[in-house]
């Protein structure tokens, strides 16, 4: 196997994890409902920044990689790379625990138009005609589901523009994934542990389950976002855009699933109500 062709198979491998696990979020980030969305993004941020520092001191491969993070230029990229993943992140959260899933989702199905259009904007990248009308395809959809629903989408065009901005910056660093995200969330991490120090509840004051969930949003977080940027250097633009299709699918999935679910068992309450005998009167 050629390395081009290994490469791109590592790229959609990476992608597809990356993808399915944030298709997955809302049944994580919905047990954590309870907690401000705020307050769960600081704790993202944190607990990101601590997963990656103990990474940096146990692998010296990834321990090398610290020099770069001084340099001026990678210190820039990783500002703004870091503004637009805490909007990302945000504006996601937000909608789970506020119950505009569906707004979400169709927030997912945008960043694929918006990859493709980026990548032909400002990337030089080619759409032959089958990917033009891919994408006039994908956009007419995703606008009549607008249209018909009347969702004004702010939190749709906000995750769609944040997520794509921040791959097309993240494609330009020259930093590797992890040194990338470490410096990300070094840069995020005194302002998060400042709002939790003034205004989150302490860790010791939340309840077992949520403090665990409140840790491992760290851990969910590392895991698309390393493989996302594996991805990113690896696939074209418009490729690794239309592969982010499996977030929203999968999130679609899970929610009709639940109501599939639901189904069967209404139509089983009701026939057990209609076999229980008469109630009798005293």
């Amino acid at each position: 196997m050629s390395s081009a062709n290994s490469d791109t198979g590592t790229g959609i491998a990476a992608a597809v994890i990356a993808f399915l696990t944030w298709g997955l979020y809302p049944l994580f980030f919905k047990s954590l409902a309870s907690v401000a969305s705020v307050e769960i993004l600081a704790h993202r941020i944190v607990w990101s920044c601590a997963i990656l520092a103990l990474g940096f001191l146990l692998i010296p491969s990834v321990r090398r990689g610290l020099a770069a993070l001084t340099r001026r230029r990678n210190i820039g990229i990783g500002t703004a790379s870091a503004a637009l993943i805490s909007i990302n992140w945000f504006c996601f959260i937000h909608a789970v625990t506020t119950d505009r899933i569906l707004e979400a989702s169709l927030g997912y199905f945008l960043i694929p138009v918006v990859n493709a259009l980026f990548g032909a904007i400002f990337m030089g990248e080619v759409l032959n005609p089958a990917k033009k009308l891919a994408v006039a395809v994908a956009f007419s959809g995703i606008a009549l589901v607008f249209v018909i629903s009347g969702i004004v989408p702010v939190i749709a065009l906000s995750i769609a523009l944040s997520f794509g901005t921040y791959g097309m910056v993240r494609k330009l660093s020259p930093l590797d994934s992890p040194s990338g995200l470490f410096l990300e969330t070094l840069l995020l991490s005194p302002v998060a542990l400042i709002y939790l120090a003034l205004s989150g509840v302490p860790m010791t004051a939340q309840p077992v389950h949520i403090a665990v969930l409140l840790v491992l949003a760290g851990v969910m977080t590392l895991i698309p976002l390393l493989s996302m940027v594996i991805a990113a250097r690896r696939l074209e633009y418009a490729t690794l855009g239309f592969l982010q299709y499996l977030t929203p699918i999968t999130q679609f999935a899970l929610a009709f699933g639940t109501v599939m679910l639901a189904v069967p068992i209404f139509l089983y309450g009701s026939l057990s109500a209609r076999r229980l005998p008469p109630a009798t009167s005293h």
